[in-house]
């Protein structure tokens, strides 16, 4: 199994090699070439380092949720109180986890303008109200759906399914472009977002060659609408 953008040929595994706490299937994959990380703990260390740069912090104070290995998130992300119920005001959050445990003994070979033997780190990223908001649902509290940056935009997506049409999309576009709906956001501090695509030019991070988004549904298992693959070496 695997996504296919112009020459590039990303692989990919089937569900049922990925953690069965696992709700959907991961929407961001990572590829570090062994020329640039010998040695997956070095993948390790190359990923947490974007994660830092893209002003996310690792999660490290509970067990991570979902099967996952870890956890990394971003809270305080743009404020929006214009709604009628003042209680209902919220910030934002991106929450993402990485799944290493079933590929770390494999080597994946990615083929670009060359084949290259990679570690391969799968992600799940979604971007939801923070708070107390976040427990609630917009079915209950139908104000929620006008928020324009995490609401129910699309009014034939089921309540069931919001993660996995809406939030998860969101989260996977302000993790790879450092948009939401096509806009740069701020946090609470005033800081704009980032994201992966904004560091591959730069001199300390151009060993980001390809970022690439194919649609998802295509092999039984694949419930996600758009993965991501980030393309990394030497």
């Amino acid at each position: 199994m695997e996504i296919t953008v112009e020459d590039r040929h990303y692989p990919l595994v089937p569900r049922e090699l990925l953690p069965a706490e696992m709700p959907r299937y991961p929407n961001v994959w990572f590829y570090m070439a062994q020329n640039l990380a010998p040695a997956f703990d070095d993948a390790l260390d190359i990923l947490f380092d974007l994660f830092e740069r893209c002003l996310m912090y690792r999660v490290s104070w509970r067990a991570p949720f979902e099967g996952a290995d870890g956890e990394a998130a971003r809270d305080h992300w743009q404020p929006y109180a214009l709604f009628n119920n003042p209680l209902l005001a919220h910030e934002h959050s991106m929450h993402l986890r990485y799944f290493f445990t079933p590929l770390k003994e494999q080597v994946f070979t990615v083929v670009t303008e060359k084949a290259y033997r990679c570690w391969a780190i799968a992600s799940s990223v979604h971007f939801e109200p923070g708070g107390y908001v976040h427990y609630l649902s917009m079915e209950t509290y139908p104000e929620l759906e006008t928020c324009p940056y995490c609401g129910r935009a699309d009014k034939n997506v089921d309540f069931d399914d919001v993660y996995e049409k809406l939030r998860d999309p969101l989260g996977r576009e302000l993790f790879i472009e450092g948009t939401i709906n096509g806009q740069r956001i701020r946090d609470a501090f005033g800081r704009e977002s980032i994201g992966l695509r904004d560091l591959a030019p730069k001199a300390d991070t151009n060993f980001i060659k390809h970022i690439d988004t194919a649609n998802g549904y295509f092999a039984p298992g694949v419930n996600s609408p758009q993965i991501s693959c980030v393309f990394i070496r030497a």
